[in-house]
């Protein structure tokens, strides 16, 4: 189980030959399994111990006055400080 867990997203034999909704629906373990193991192989850390290492990005839909017209809000957030980048 564990080494599965380590490996299984770089094995080219779960990737090969599946397409991405095969993939997604391939059980190797709980999420509670995977950060047991990521931390018992010391891969359960902090990414960034700074600003402007690690930024992330989200997009938010708004409905606007007018009936079935949206704006999309796109933003890449610093990880670290948890603002919006300029």
């Amino acid at each position: 189980m564990r080494l599965v867990c380590i490996d299984a997203p770089e094995i080219s034999q779960y990737i090969e030959g599946c397409d991405r909704e095969t993939y997604s629906r391939l059980y190797i373990g709980s999420e509670r399994s995977f950060y047991r193991v990521l931390h018992a192989h010391g891969q359960l850390h902090r990414r960034a111990d700074g600003p402007k290492q690690v930024w992330s990005w989200d997009i938010s839909y708004l409905p606007t006055s007018v009936k079935g017209i949206w704006l999309y809000l796109y933003l890449v957030v610093d990880i670290w400080s948890r603002k919006v980048v300029t």
